[in-house]
Formats: structure tokens, C-alpha cells, sequence
């Protein structure tokens, strides 16, 4: 499963480590940067659920309190655990016409709230899907994608009935909403430049967004981009909120020259007041080179709070490729990049806010 880390590149008890790390944090709205210090803390994960059951794990998510994994090496693209050991297959691989041709090209996507109603984009298909979690599920499109955006787009996510948000290759604009029943884009938000310097035309498009979600609760839109050290935090209609920037940016030389060398933020989400990613921060050559179970490649999981901007910082005991939250239970689940007899992992936290 380590594979699926280095594709990226192109819990059960909570304890206190004495390895004391604590960074400075970066919270920035318009012209005003407040800086904040967050320190690690180290967490211990317990593998669990069925063995031998996946093909290959690539994204966890949690539909009206069941978890849902997504498999790449399946006869389907998703699977629903009911209790510990017990699976249910749904959204046939293949390419009939309910059907995903790959599901390398399918992203989950958020779902709507109290909903047995998966929604996901597929690449291939270019639209947006619905897939009921229940056995014998019907497949519904939800929204095809405008051919206008295709070529460019990496990620597309509903922010209602109607409105879908996308994000991708585009040097003027950071995302833009078109209404999915006549086609017709809606708005674009304002490009927002959370570096030093100006880039050019190719390093804007090399910071582009590769990732949108959608906050329901507070009607935000998150973007992030593993080139970039920042999660940004826009309003539906484009104006930028804030941005969370950890450390320091390695990637603009001191001659502000833009290289994508360090590998930051990756599997950023959000649900309720949280927004929450995976981070590295380390040069991809390292990835590529050393045993990624050295201390230095484990990667943090940062939960940041989006009403008081606090910042949680838990460095995990294994590589992970993706995790969820499930707040009522103060409990993260993970895939386990290095397991694959019993890839899910479960990580328990005293508190989350």
C-alpha cells in the first residue's frame, strides 16, 4: 500500500510524548497576520476491522455515522463496515453506464447531512454522482462537469441542490461555482496571493488548488494544494475568509522562485467547526528515498478549529494516506499505508475542541 503514498507525490490511547515540538502558525485574513504556536503531541493507533478483505484503500469517510472506505483494487469502488468485521459492497467498477470506469479517478466528496447518500466525482466521467450506502444501492449523476473547465479541473464539490464548486489549473481565479441544472457559471472567487512576492502565470498554476470541500455549518469553501504550506478558507461567493499557514514555505527560493520540493498538506477535510489534513512537510526526494517510518516521514495530523483558529497537532505512529473524524467518539480513523491484511487504524483523543 506504500504505493499510494508516492502516487500523492506527482488511534487507541492518547499520550503525551516527550518529544516536545512546538512551531509557530500562521493565521492570516487580508493584511492582518496573527502568529500562533502549536505544540505535538504523539498518538498511538490500534489496527482493527476485517483482514484480508480490501484490495487497496485509498480514502475513509463517514455517511450518517457509518464508515465508508474506498477501494482501487476491487471489484468495487466503496465498502460500508457494519461493526468490526462485517462488510457491504457497493458502486460497481466497470463501464456500463451506473457503473465507474476507475476508481483511481473517484473522489469522495461531502455528503448531504443526515443522508444515506453518498455524492463522489468522477474524473472519467466528468460529473458529479450519488450512491445510496445501502446494499443493491442506485447510482444517480448528480451533475455533469461544463466541457469549458475540463483539461484544467482537479476537484469538483456540491455546495447545494444546484451549485457545484470547482477547483483546478486556473492562474486567475481560485475557484469558481457554476449551477449544475442549465451549465452556466455562476460566480468565481477572487484570486488571493498568500505569498511574498508575485508569481507568474506557470507558478500560479503550479499553487493552483488540487483539493475543494465544502463546510456546511459555516458556508465555507476549503482549498489546499500539497505544494503549498496554507489551507484556505473562502465564503461561498469568493471573498477570502482566512488562511492557516504552518511553518515556514520552503518552496519559493530566496530568489522567489517557485519549486515544488517540500510536500505539505494532504486528505485536508471538513465537517461541523473543524477542518483537518495530513501533513508532512518534508522534500519529496526524502519521501522517495528513505523508509517511511523513520521519525522524520510520520506524518502530523492537524485539526484546526474554525471558530477559535486553534490549532491540534498529533504526530501519528505509522504512515497514513487518509483519515476522518469522527467527533462524536473523539476517535480518528485512518488506512494504514504499510498494512495491507488490516489496513484501518483507529486512533482515540482525550478531546477534538
Amino acid at each position: 500500500m506504500r504505493n499510494y503514498i508516492f502516487a500523492l507525490l506527482m488511534l487507541v490511547f492518547f499520550s503525551c510524548g516527550s518529544d516536545v515540538d512546538i512551531v509557530t502558525y500562521k493565521v492570516v485574513r487580508g493584511d492582518s497576520i496573527e502568529e500562533r504556536t502549536s505544540q505535538r503531541f504523539e498518538l498511538k493507533g490500534e489496527n482493527f476491522g476485517p483482514q484480508n478483505r480490501f484490495g487497496q484503500l485509498i480514502d475513509i469517510s463517514i455517511v450518517n455515522g457509518a464508515k465508508i472506505v474506498q477501494d482501487n483494487k476491487s471489484e468495487y469502488a466503496f465498502w460500508r463496515l457494519e461493526g468490526e468485521d462485517d462488510l457491504i459492497s457497493f458502486q460497481v467498477i466497470g463501464e456500463g453506464p451506473n457503473e465507474v470506469e476507475n476508481a483511481d479517478f473517484v473522489k469522495m466528496v461531502n455528503n448531504i447531512k443526515s443522508s444515506n447518500e453518498l455524492i463522489f466525482f468522477d474524473y472519467s466521467r466528468k460529473s458529479l454522482n450519488s450512491v445510496s450506502i445501502s446494499p443493491n444501492s442506485g447510482f444517480k449523476k448528480y451533475s455533469d462537469i461544463p466541457d469549458q473547465y475540463w483539461g484544467r479541473m482537479q476537484s469538483a464539490v456540491n455546495i447545494s441542490d444546484s451549485l457545484i464548486a470547482i477547483t483546478g489549473l486556473f492562474d486567475e481565479t481560485k475557484f469558481m461555482v457554476f449551477n449544475g441544472n442549465n451549465q452556466q457559471e455562476a460566480w468565481r472567487s477572487v484570486y488571493a496571493n498568500s505569498f511574498s512576492t508575485e508569481l507568474s502565470e506557470e507558478e500560479r498554476l503550479e499553487v493552483a488548488p488540487r483539493s475543494i470541500e465544502y463546510n456546511e455549518k459555516n458556508d465555507m469553501i476549503v482549498l489546499s494544494n500539497p505544494s503549498v504550506n496554507s489551507i484556505d478558507l473562502f465564503s461561498v461567493n469568493g471573498s477570502l475568509v482566512k488562511m492557516y499557514s504552518f511553518d515556514e514555505f520552503e518552496n519559493l527560493t530566496t530568489e522567489s522562485i517557485f519549486s515544488p520540493d517540500f510536500f505539505y498538506y494532504y486528505g485536508v477535510k471538513t465537517q461541523e467547526n473543524l477542518v483537518y489534513g495530513l501533513y508532512l512537510g518534508v522534500e519529496r526526494k526524502t519521501i522517495d528515498l528513505q523508509d517511511l517510518f523513520l521519525s522524520s516521514t510520520r506524518p502530523e495530523l492537524h485539526i484546526y478549529n474554525l471558530l477559535t483558529d486553534d490549532l491540534l497537532r498529533y504526530r501519528l505512529d505509522r504512515v497514513v494516506n487518509a483519515c476522518v473524524i469522527d467527533a462524536n467518539n473523539n476517535v480518528v480513523y485512518c488506512i494504514d499505508e504499510d498494512n495491507e491484511d488490516q489496513p484501518l487504524v483507529k486512533y482515540e483523543i482525550s478531546e477534538i475542541f
